[in-house]
Parts: C-alpha cells; structure tokens; sequence
C-alpha cells in the first residue's frame, strides 16, 4: 500500500545530555587502564548481525597492520560468540589487536566514546542510528557507511564511505589517524550536529503532529 507524501513525517529522535565530551581525563584514563586499552582505538558499538557489516571493520584493521598502536574495541554483542567473525578474525590474524567487551552500563559506554579516536559504523542499514549520535555528542570523530539514515544522522559531520565500495572504510580511517585538524573540524561539527538532535524536540514535534491529526 503506497502512502501519501503529505501523511508521512520524520520526527528525529534524541540524545541523553549524558553524552558528552569529557570533564574528567582521569576518568577516561582510569576506563583505558580497566580494560587495558591501546593509545588510538577504533570504536564499534552494536550488534554483529550480518546487515552491521563488522567484517569490514576488522579487514580495515588488517589493511592497517603497520598501525602498531592501534586497537579495535567493539562494545554490544561478544565477538567470542560469533562464530564467523572469529574465524575471520583468526585469518586475518588482528585476533590481538581486537578487544570486545560486551554490553556495557551507560556510564562505561560514555567512557568509551570519549576515549576513542573514531566510531566505525560500516552497516549496510540503520533504522537511525544512535551510536553516530552517542559519538558525536561525545567529541568524537565519525567514519560511516552512506547507507540509509546514517547520513541524515551524520550530516556533514562525519566522514561517510559506500559500504559496498572496498577499501572505503580503510582510506576514511586513514585520514582520521593522520590529521590531527581533520580530527579537531569533526569534533567540533558533531558536537554541533549533535545538538540539534534533543530529546525535548523529539517530544515536541510528536505532540504537535497529534494535535494536527486529532
């Protein structure tokens, strides 16, 4: 069934004011020492059902072997528990460069973000995508796939690749790790981006598409 342009309306959702760019180094230090962190990580948070196109975050981390101080640290679902991924990540021979830590409480998530150098987000489809926004609320740079409603999330504030393109992923990282003022422009345009998406707005649209169609 085709539904009319004129009843269909995207209202963005939010972002805890919790995510934030950190107060504390001694905190975010203390995080790096508890889950024994490398100096620049690659930060993945979610899932790893196939459509989240993880395997390319870690054939970017093998394309980046000569990048001895770098580490990929994927929050969410367990890679020891994935079968498939394991085994790639076995041939691929990045098995030590990769910690997994689960699902992690806000707070650590939080911690998480502030200490990485980037978010990876290389899905195939998002329904929104809440780690771009976590990300760049937190100061951090974004490298994302094209795909779906991560642009509109992103905006021009992250660097966006085609998922389907090989070498996208690696190339966009590269740029991050090697530019300290690409680094510096991304923080501050997602911290921008980021604040235009609250959680007061949010409520404030849908209540006043209610009030239009009651």
């Amino acid at each position: 069934v085709r539904c009319p342009a004129r009843k269909i309306h995207v209202i963005p959702l939010g972002v805890s004011p919790a995510f934030a760019p950190s107060g504390d180094d001694a905190r975010t230090g203390e995080f790096r020492r508890r889950f024994n962190l490398a100096d620049r990580i690659l930060l993945y948070v979610g899932s790893l059902k196939p459509h989240k196109n993880f395997s390319a975050v870690l054939r970017s981390l093998s394309d980046l072997r000569e990048r001895k101080d770098l580490q990929v640290v994927c929050v969410g679902e367990k890679l020891e528990e994935n079968a498939p991924l394991k085994a790639l990540c076995a041939d691929l021979g990045v098995g030590d460069r990769v910690r997994s830590l689960g699902w992690l409480p806000d707070a650590d998530l939080i911690e998480a973000y502030r200490a990485a150098t980037a978010l990876l987000m290389p899905s195939f489809y998002e329904g929104f995508g809440f780690p771009v926004l976590e990300a760049m609320a937190c100061g951090t740079p974004v490298v994302a796939s094209n795909a779906a409603s991560i642009p509109e999330v992103a905006g021009d504030a992250g660097i966006l690749f085609d998922p389907s393109a090989g070498g996208g992923l690696t190339d966009a990282v590269r740029a991050v790790l090697d530019d300290a003022g690409l680094r510096k422009s991304m923080r501050v345009k997602g911290l921008q981006r980021a604040r235009q998406f609250t959680w007061e707005r949010c409520a404030d649209a849908t209540l006043k598409l209610y009030r239009t169609v009651g």
